[in-house]
């Protein structure tokens, strides 16, 4: 995903030519287990470069014949030349290359030094590398812990499925610089969930107080429900006084994501307990 402000994300001319360096510096002297290719090299292109094909679902982007260099020089055309989304998954595919040949174990500790080098290429920018991808440093970790666990949560459960797309919405206005309109979708997303789990009210205190007369977190959970509340009394207080629906001064960035988050974990945490219809 790109960054709506910034679409470069920082990846200008000079950091495509290091990469293309990283690219090169990181040849593999060994021969390619593959009597069609030249070199070990040319034979990872060659697997980076199918699944290039593959993520972006361009055929223009696929290779030249498998001479010597060419498909290197091809790939690494790819990374001066092309649109950022294909820079980043082109790197990214590269590094998959490393666990992929036929008959060749894992060059893990090739593939740990290659990535090593991007991230220091990708510290002016503002993506990073998790795993074998490239992506905003925003979503480092969240995506992880977060974003893409209740996107499978929600899967086929309609009400979760309305929650995720708010917090994505939410998530889409972080990203674009917008942390007022991020905390108003997040605000929303939470009262879907409480609604979602049979907790109805004008406001979100009254959601949490109905939830919390029907034993909602009950015993042992009761800690739990103290301090949902005064987490909710919160991000009730951040959204009706810093939202968009508000005519006041723009929050912090970091306060809207801190609440996009928590909402995130939340909806991660109940989901599991909303109906499926």
């Amino acid at each position: 995903m790109l960054h709506a402000a910034n679409p470069s994300g920082g990846v200008n001319e000079t950091v495509r030519t290091r990469l293309a360096m990283v690219l090169y510096k990181h040849q593999q002297p060994r021969a390619a287990g593959d009597p069609r290719f030249p070199s070990m090299t040319d034979q990872m292109v060659s697997i980076a470069i199918e699944r290039l094909v593959f993520v972006q679902g361009n055929l223009r982007l696929g290779g030249l014949a498998p001479t010597s260099g060419a498909l290197l020089r091809h790939f690494a055309g790819l990374i001066m030349d092309e649109e950022v989304s294909v820079v980043l998954d082109a790197v990214g595919a590269y590094a998959d290359a490393h666990a992929r040949v036929p008959g060749v174990p894992w060059m893990k500790d090739a593939e740990e030094a290659f990535l090593a080098d991007v991230e220091d290429v990708l510290a002016s920018t503002e993506y990073g590398v998790r795993g074998r991808e490239l992506v905003l440093r925003t979503d480092l970790a969240s995506a992880v812990l977060v974003d893409e666990p209740l996107r499978l949560l929600s899967a086929g459960v309609p009400a979760l499925e309305k929650i995720d797309l708010k917090y994505r919405e939410a998530v889409a206005e972080l990203s674009a610089g917008k942390p007022a309109d991020a905390i108003t979708d997040a605000g929303t997303a939470l009262e879907m969930l409480l609604d979602a789990l049979g907790y109805s009210g004008g406001t979100l205190g009254d959601q949490l107080k109905a939830a919390k007369k029907q034993e909602w977190l009950a015993g042992v959970d009761t800690p739990l429900a103290n301090a949902l509340e005064n987490l909710v009394k919160w991000i009730a207080s951040v959204r009706n006084q810093r939202s968009d629906a508000h005519d006041t001064q723009s929050p912090d960035q970091a306060n809207a994501e801190l609440m996009v988050r928590l909402v995130g974990v939340l909806a991660l945490r109940f989901g599991p307990a909303v109906p499926e219809k």
